[in-house]
């Protein structure tokens, strides 16, 4: 097929670690997810800085606790559906829908999402995060709806 990508139907090994990263961040297994991530793990997300507590540059597993904490302290996941995957050797992009319940507000949050995961010698090095932000502040109740 070229450039590294996947015939329809054919589960990458990229996409197995993805799989296993998204039900261990589901069930809050942080163990679990630290197995899968590189030492030199980044995670970018996306948005106007200061706005959620969860954007910004979060780097090595210290970053990463850091980030899994804040999301912890804010968030429930109540649900993730994958609408779309692309997957090479080395990185899976993913567009997805989902619904989060704000700690703070109780509010459902719903909204679309793509995320870019870099992968190396079997690891997570980078995981990027485009979202809904305004979706997010609102249901927050950091922003007025």
């Amino acid at each position: 097929m070229g450039y590294g990508l996947k015939e329809v139907g054919e589960m990458s090994n990229t996409e197995s670690i993805i799989d296993e990263y998204y039900d261990r961040l589901k069930n809050r297994d942080r163990d679990g997810l630290l197995d899968l991530l590189s030492p030199q793990m980044k995670v970018r997300y996306y948005g106007p800085a200061g706005l959620l507590p969860f954007v910004g540059e979060f780097d090595g597993i210290e970053g990463f606790d850091e980030f899994f904490g804040i999301i912890q302290d804010n968030l429930d996941i109540v649900e993730v559906q994958t609408l779309d995957r692309v997957a090479t050797d080395t990185k899976l992009i993913v567009q997805a829908r989902g619904v989060w319940r704000s700690k703070a507000t109780g509010r459902e949050i719903r909204g679309n999402m793509v995320n870019v995961f870099s992968i190396d010698a079997g690891k997570i090095t980078q995981y990027e995060v485009y979202n809904d932000t305004a979706a997010f502040a609102i249901g927050m109740g950091l922003i007025g709806d």
